[in-house]
């Protein structure tokens, strides 16, 4: 993993577009003009000092807008480290190959600072980590529900434009894995995110005791109910966790004691948000970013 990998304009598989669709929704889906527009209303100064404040300190990230879809070079180590901290709910900790060194006696002579700097609210690291559990739920990893739906893993494809690099990026309740692949001659694929590095983390869970992932949220998050076109719903079976900042009052929201998202048996019959989201003419505007 000591070579650089690369990272280019994410292509959107589907070659579909929505009116409107909701930022997690967009994310489990890798679709790229919802990305591109949060971004750019955000900010490209302040995406960019996110990231290195994450763990890019050292990564030439160029202020373009072509940076939102990833037009740089970035190793594994180092999206192993952005992902990291938001496992750690938005606490950074350094990364290390010796844990821990003692002598012969069992007389430690070093340990790795485990301690954490909070760079990201817990609320919004909570927030994104839901978002990839519902990458792997419905979205462009759903592959894995087949067989680790209980496991509640997060998860994150990538593929470069022309299919010269595939990634994937998996949470679990331990650790977080990261999957680059691509050529060293940077030709093509011919693969995706979800054919390609998801594959090579499949084989990975499959060898491996995975830990359920489960994360307390912040007693300012709560989970209000969305309909299928994304608006509030407070009879929903769908529902969200929403970061109240300001002392907003969304319609019985609760809290939950941990990060588990509903699954789809639970739906009443009705309309698939996808079906919707499909469609040229929906009947009404989902939901606003």
């Amino acid at each position: 993993m000591s070579k650089v990998a690369r990272r280019g304009s994410h292509a959107t598989m589907t070659k579909k577009y929505s009116d409107s669709v909701m930022l997690m929704d967009a994310l489990a889906r890798s679709l790229n003009i919802p990305t591109v527009n949060i971004g750019m209303k955000v900010g490209l100064s302040k995406v960019i000092d996110t990231q290195k404040a994450m763990g890019w300190d050292n990564v030439e990230i160029p202020k373009v807008p072509a940076m939102l879809l990833g037009s740089y070079t970035i190793s594994p180590y180092d999206v192993t480290k952005l992902y990291q901290t938001l496992a750690n709910q938005g606490g950074r900790i350094a990364l290390t190959t010796v844990d821990s060194i003692a002598d012969r006696q069992g007389n430690l002579i070093f340990q790795h600072d485990k301690s954490a700097k909070q760079v990201v609210p817990q609320e919004a690291a909570f927030q994104t980590l839901f978002a990839m559990q519902q990458t792997v739920e419905r979205g462009t990893a759903r592959s894995l529900q087949k067989d680790y739906a209980d496991l509640h893993l997060a998860g994150k494809t990538g593929t470069t434009n022309e299919s010269r690099d595939t990634w994937f990026v998996g949470i679990d309740g331990k650790n977080i894995s990261t999957v680059w692949l691509g050529r060293d001659d940077n030709g093509e694929t011919k693969l995706t995110g979800a054919s390609g590095a998801l594959q090579i983390y499949k084989d990975y869970l499959n060898r491996t005791n995975i830990e359920k992932l489960a994360i307390t949220p912040p007693t300012t998050v709560k989970w209000v109910g969305i309909n299928q076109y994304g608006d509030w719903d407070c009879e929903s079976y769908r529902t969200i966790p929403i970061w109240l900042n300001n002392g907003q009052n969304f319609c019985g929201e609760t809290s939950s004691p941990s990060l588990t998202p509903t699954t789809e048996t639970e739906a009443p019959p009705q309309e698939s948000l996808w079906d919707v989201l499909d469609n040229p003419n929906p009947p009404r505007s989902i939901i606003k970013p």
